[in-house]
């Protein structure tokens, strides 16, 4: 008799043991561990060995989880706690000139607490979030500017504390009200009209793209008296255009944008004017090949960024120093190898930000500074993600940005991490994503898009020695990608998008010996049918129960026999089994979709993905007999794909729009958290739920990537 024909007592056993065995998630924290080290991208595979934890994915940074603000010593050293995270991004910040920092953005949380619809608070010197202070703009700010006890703001925000303020404000700094102060640019544009502060003396410059200020027509630009809050006749001289950027050097105004400055005159990207008659400085007009967005003073120097490769056709990439007097090109050329989102003086330093990973010929992950000689200095503060904003508060740097952790490490696509969640030194580096891990003994296998591992060619599949973490001369070569691994039984079962392996006719399954690695004889012809390309279709999810192999993903045939996106095969032989869903005529069957994620135990399969129940509702999950492919119970039903399950004893976790854990026997949601973005990998290490995916925070905590749930 085979394994298939004993299934139906097998699987009323396992139903049993499933509920004499079951697990309880309803005791399960719902705040990810502090701690853990969090990665810069998604994480698509866990594997627990040994004691410590492998991620897989599509990152290039691991490092302490330390939200989207953070102060550093003047000597670059990031502060690891004392003070409030922030979750979500930071757009702009400034000290309130007593320690503390202003910050704006898209602030989740703040010190633990939710301040959605918040795009404005105060962080005290002593690192605490002041949440009596609140201002409450109704929209996104573009800048920040302090003056004494006045802090103006600009942004997307059409009120202030309910009062009428569009896109420019004043704000007390002690108590958070606006001040009686209301300028209101206008335009006949949507959008920010205010993209542009510059406070000099007792002036504050105002740029953006409005027509009129304070009922005076003003085209981009004008200038307010800080001691009276009145606008100066200052106003340059045919100028027209939109100001994205102000300096002030030299008695001369510089600014940036698009910008024109005659009615005759071609739109240019940088211009001087003389500070107090309005008229055109001539002497200053850089010649760029592309836009300059941000322009920042520093003695005689004016320090320019933007999308240009070329200044007075000397190569410069993004980044160049200008002459304050001529606008000379300095020989200073740190061509860094990303956009720069922020120039910021703290004490002498010029402090850059961006989303760069190399400035200067040296590594420096997002954010840079350059002494007075435009040096580059030692420190290397290393952001997970893009730095927006800087402020030098007292003793402190304050960076922000959209990034969840600073002070961490390049790592590619695998990293391990030990037993309380920190960064281990093996850094094997593919050179691509990798989408599976499956361990067996002493063997760890990865699967995925890379071709290179260590520097070694290694085409979709790689394997490593779990106790010294080495990189195996098993090589096998994948002509697609790989999606899926499950080792059972001395095979190594591969799932993926591929017509060959090592030359050898496979489409879309095969296997491996697990003794000797080598592919063996099994085949099974997964057709993925018409103009399917990588990464939608190929197999992406296996699981195996008595005797049968079931597969997932978006494929149409199976040994030339129609088989929707679901299958099973005889887990010996590979042939064919009547398991069939879509044939199922209970009017709920599974028809036309993509499955992503497969869970067997207790005589059910349940099937995780992207489709609907033939009622044409969306389900995106489903329990089905093991044996027959018909319904078995009731999973809850999202418009969310459901993109990663685990099965544990009677408890199933499955993740869509949230994370959630659900009591089999009852149908009941035992435990729910709601993470920012997906959730792609689950993993239990003992009763410790590890989750991995795209999120970039989970409710109020600060964690991207990666985190871990005790029990």
């Amino acid at each position: 008799m085979s394994r298939f024909r004993q299934r139906r007592i097998a699987t009323a056993l396992a139903a049993l043991a499933a509920l004499l065995f079951s697990a309880t998630a309803s005791a399960r924290d719902t705040t990810p561990q502090s701690g853990v080290d969090v990665t810069d991208g998604t994480v698509y595979a866990i594997e627990q060995v040994g004691g410590n934890t492998v991620l897989g994915g599509d990152f290039d940074y691991v490092g302490a989880a330390t939200g989207a603000g953070v102060p550093f010593t003047r000597a670059g050293v990031p502060l690891r706690s004392g003070y409030a995270q922030v979750t979500g991004w930071i757009e702009v910040a400034v000290d309130d000139g007593a320690g503390g920092v202003f910050v704006g953005g898209r602030l989740d949380s703040v010190g633990g607490v939710n301040t959605r619809g918040r795009y404005l608070v105060h962080i005290r010197a002593d690192g605490s979030f002041d949440s009596s202070w609140n201002p409450a703009p109704n929209g996104f700010l573009t800048r920040l500017v302090r003056d004494g006890s006045t802090l103006y703001a600009a942004g997307y925000f059409t009120t202030v504390g309910g009062q009428p303020r569009r896109g420019l404000a004043a704000i007390d700094v002690a108590t958070g009200a606006a001040t009686s102060w209301d300028p209101a640019p206008s335009s006949r544009f949507a959008g920010s009209l205010v993209d542009a502060l510059q406070l000099e003396g007792s002036t504050l410059y105002v740029g953006g793209s409005f027509t009129t200020i304070a009922g005076q027509p003003r085209p981009g630009i004008a200038a307010v008296d800080t001691s009276t809050g009145a606008l100066t006749a200052w106003s340059p001289v045919d100028l027209s255009g939109e100001v994205s950027s102000i300096a002030t050097a030299a008695g001369r105004v510089y600014l940036a944008g698009s910008l024109r400055p005659g009615p005759f005159s071609l739109t240019t990207d940088a211009l001087a004017y003389d500070a107090t008659t309005g008229e055109r400085y001539l002497g200053w007009w850089p010649n760029v090949n592309h836009s300059i967005s941000l322009l920042q003073a520093r003695g005689t120097t004016i320090y320019a960024s933007g999308d240009f490769t070329t200044v007075d056709g000397q190569p410069r990439r993004g980044l160049a120093a200008l002459d304050a007097d001529d606008g000379t090109l300095r020989s200073w050329d740190p061509n860094p190898n990303g956009r720069i989102s922020t120039l910021a003086l703290a004490d002498d330093n010029l402090v850059v930000g961006g989303s760069f990973t190399e400035i200067a010929g040296q590594a420096r992950l997002r954010v840079a500074a350059f002494d007075g000689a435009d040096a580059l200095l030692p420190w290397n503060v290393a952001a997970s993600g893009d730095v927006r904003a800087v402020a030098a508060t007292g003793r402190h740097i304050y960076l922000g940005g959209d990034f969840h952790s600073v002070g961490g490490t390049i790592r590619h696509n695998l990293a391990a991490l030990d037993a309380a969640g920190r960064l281990l030194p093996w850094a094997p580096d593919p050179d691509n994503t990798v989408q599976a891990l499956e361990r067996d003994g002493s063997r760890l296998a990865a699967g995925g898009f890379f071709t290179t591992v260590a520097g070694q060619p290694r085409r979709g599949l790689a394997a490593f020695d779990t106790s010294s973490g080495s990189l195996l001369s098993w090589a096998p070569s994948v002509d697609g990608y790989v999606y899926s691994l499950l080792a059972h039984d001395g095979r190594l079962y591969t799932g993926g998008w591929f017509r060959a392996i090592d030359g050898q006719p496979r489409s879309g399954l095969a296997t491996f010996d697990l003794a000797d690695g080598r592919l063996t004889p099994w085949s099974v012809d997964v057709s993925f049918g018409r103009g399917g390309g990588a990464p939608i279709t190929g197999v992406r999810a296996l699981a195996v129960l008595d005797g049968a192999l079931y597969l997932g993903g978006l494929f149409e045939e199976v040994d030339g026999v129609r088989r929707w996106s679901l299958a099973a095969v005889d887990v010996d032989d590979g042939s064919l089994l009547p398991w069939d869903p879509e044939a199922i005529g209970d009017g709920r069957p599974i028809p036309q979709g993509r499955i992503y994620t497969l869970q067997a135990g207790g005589g059910s399969v349940y099937v995780g993905g992207r489709f609907t129940t033939g009622a044409g509702d969306q389900a995106n999950a489903a329990a089905l007999d093991a044996v027959t492919g018909a319904r078995s119970g009731t999973l809850p039903s999202s418009a969310f794909s459901t993109n990663v399950m685990l099965l544990d004893g009677s408890t199933l976790y499955l993740a869509t729009e949230s994370l959630r854990a659900i009591d089999l026997t009852t149908g009941l949601t035992t435990w729910d958290v709601s993470p920012y973005s997906e959730v792609h990998a689950l993993s239990l290490a003992g009763t410790r739920l590890d989750v991995g995916g795209s999120f970039a925070s989970i409710g109020l905590s600060p964690t991207s990537g990666y985190a871990r749930f005790p029990d």
